[in-house]
This record gives structure tokens, C-alpha cells and sequence, in this order.
């Protein structure tokens, strides 16, 4: 590879007065070997190569005051406008990037310190050096600074916090979708609902909480009455209601009961009777039976304890909920008394 010595340059004045310095064909033959120079090989690299060309172009053209842009900018002006034929850029290619032999023995004499300790392995494979080498632009580094360590140790503390924090975004994403399918699913189908509740995967592998205190805890809650405290505001509004002219006697027909059937879910889940709306709308015989019970119902101002009784479903409020006080409730009544 010859180097360029100092040429005369014509000179020419430019707007305002600032002299522009005009290129002969040998510095733009010397720009190319540069290009094609810090561009040789995919293992050099095809990332800030232009650095490199810079310094390539100083060691021919040292009397040339030149910056890495104004540089890059010529190559790429050269190239666009084909000042040289491809048979010339061939030429000028196979000048600057060396032969095999010459590339090995250089090789031999170079530093290594640019190489990682996967290519002094052996691995060293145009896909594996090009991955390393976009994987070190990322980080806005080259092999060559004393202080990659650093650099490096920064940047995955960066990457680690960075996806702590898409970590905790997707819990609360994924956290806020299934409540919202379950919300979903319970207003469209509440059996499938409580068939999902009880999988495996959702109450967990772990052992279940006590039968008994269980059942103590939630009868507690359910059915031992409770003596609610009479303040003196419910004898006003007793005195206020007094005035309210009574409404006319309610009578319960098979009509009534057919159209409270009518707008019910199909398949909604059942309570202890284990009887669908479905079946309620299919035997309309059963209307009439319906509606003279409830009507005997509001009568007396009683209802069967049937009426009152019926399932509770736990879900577990975590995956390591064990105790019967980590559980979630959901009561089901029959689904006669939703009619």
C-alpha cells in the first residue's frame, strides 16, 4: 500500500470568503483505501469503523487537516457519484486490505487484547464476531478502552434495573387482566367460573386448609344470629313510613315466573339443588308449581330454609395460602330463589 505524500492543492473560495479545499484523484484513491481499509473483513467490525478510517487516511495523507465527517462524507459523495470505475475500485480494494498470508502474520504480531476469550477459543465465525461486535455498540464501547470493565458492569447494572421495571409492569398487567376476565367471566358464566377456581393450578399444589375450623369459621359468619342495635333514627323513620298507604296485594302468576325465567343465564351455576334456568324454561309445567309456592311464600312472609341455603365456594387469595383465613368467599344460593 503506497501512502500519499503532501500534494499541492488548488484552492477555492467558497461563500463568505472561507477557502474550500478541492480533492485531486489521489487523495480520493487514498479515502477509498482508508474506507476499504477500516472496512475489511466482517471481523473488524462494521460498526464506528469510521475512527479508524480517519486514522488509516492520517498515515497517508498526514499534511491533510481532515475530520471523521468530512471524511465519511467524501467517501460516500465518491462512491455516489462513481468517480472510479468498478474495475479501479477492485484495484484500490485489493491494495488496501491485505492477502491471507500477509492478514496471518499481522494477525500473529497484533495484540489481541480486541479479542474475547470465545475467538481465542477458535470460534471465531463471521456471525459470532458480528454479534459480539453489535453487542459491544450497544454499549457504546470498543475492546480497546482500558475501562470496558467498568463500562460493562454499568451497563448490566442499567439493563438489570430496566427489566426489574418491565417485570413489575407486566405483574400488574397480568395481575389486572385476570380480575378483570374473572369479573368478566362471573356477569357471563359463573359455573365456569368456579370450575376454574378449583384447578390445581390456581389453588395451588400445597395442602388445604382444616375441613373443621373452616366450616366453625364460616358458620360464624353465616348463621349465628346477630342483635343489631336499635338507635333512636329508626323510630323516625317507623313514625315516617306510618303514612305510606299500603300497596295493593301482589299476585304471583305462571306469566310472571316464565318472564323472570326468560332473561336468566342458561347455565349459571346452580346452588344445593343443582337445577339450571335452563330446565326452568324448558318444562313450563313446572311454572305454575313455582308460582303458587312463591305466592304462598309472600303470603305467610316465610320462605323454605331451601330458600336460604347455599354453597361456598373458597379461592385462595394467594399460591401460599394455607390457612382457611387466606381464602376468598363466594356464596351461591338456588336458583329459585333468583327467579
Amino acid at each position: 500500500m503506497s501512502a500519499g505524500s503532501s500534494r499541492s492543492r488548488q484552492a477555492a473560495p467558497a461563500a463568505g470568503g472561507v477557502r474550500r479545499m478541492r480533492w485531486t484523484r489521489d487523495m480520493n484513491a487514498n479515502a477509498l483505501r482508508a474506507y476499504f481499509r477500516a472496512k475489511r473483513g466482517r471481523n473488524c467490525g462494521w460498526i464506528a469503523y469510521r475512527a479508524r478510517m480517519h486514522r488509516f487516511f492520517a498515515e497517508l495523507e498526514p499534511s491533510i487537516p481532515v475530520t471523521e465527517q468530512n471524511l465519511a462524507d467524501r467517501v460516500r459523495y465518491i462512491m455516489r457519484s462513481k468517480i472510479f470505475d468498478d474495475a479501479e475500485l477492485e484495484r484500490l480494494r485489493r491494495e488496501a486490505i491485505p492477502s491471507s498470508n500477509e492478514l496471518a502474520t499481522a494477525g500473529d504480531e497484533a495484540p489481541q487484547a480486541e479479542r474475547l476469550i470465545s475467538f481465542r477459543s477458535g470460534n471465531n465465525r463471521p456471525r459470532v464476531v458480528r454479534t459480539v461486535r453489535m453487542a459491544y455498540a450497544g454499549t457504546n464501547i470498543s475492546l480497546s478502552q482500558p475501562d470496558i470493565t467498568q463500562k460493562l458492569t454499568e451497563r448490566i447494572d442499567d439493563l438489570k434495573q430496566k427489566i426489574a421495571a418491565w417485570g413489575k409492569r407486566i405483574r400488574r398487567f397480568t395481575e389486572r387482566s385476570r380480575r378483570f376476565n374473572q369479573n368478566r367471566l362471573f356477569q357471563s358464566d359463573q359455573k365456569r367460573l368456579y370450575k376454574s377456581s378449583e384447578r390445581p393450578e390456581v389453588c395451588g399444589a400445597g395442602p388445604g386448609p382444616d375441613q373443621a375450623k373452616t366450616v366453625a369459621f364460616w358458620r360464624g359468619l353465616w348463621s349465628e344470629p346477630v342483635n343489631h342495635s336499635e338507635g333512636p333514627w329508626t323510630e323516625v323513620v317507623a313514625s315516617q313510613c306510618a303514612s305510606i298507604t299500603p300497596m295493593d296485594p301482589v299476585i304471583i302468576t305462571p306469566d310472571d315466573v316464565a318472564e323472570a325465567v326468560r332473561r336468566a343465564p342458561n347455565w349459571k351455576s346452580p346452588g344445593l339443588d343443582g337445577l339450571h334456568h335452563y330446565w326452568l324454561k324448558g318444562f313450563m309445567v313446572c311454572h305454575a308449581v313455582l308460582a303458587r309456592q312463591f305466592q304462598e311464600a309472600l303470603n305467610q312472609k316465610s320462605l323454605p330454609s331451601l330458600f336460604t341455603t347455599g354453597i361456598t365456594h373458597l379461592v385462595p387469595k394467594d399460591q401460599g395460602g394455607c390457612g382457611y383465613k387466606k381464602y376468598h368467599s363466594i356464596n351461591k344460593i338456588c336458583i329459585i330463589t333468583e327467579v
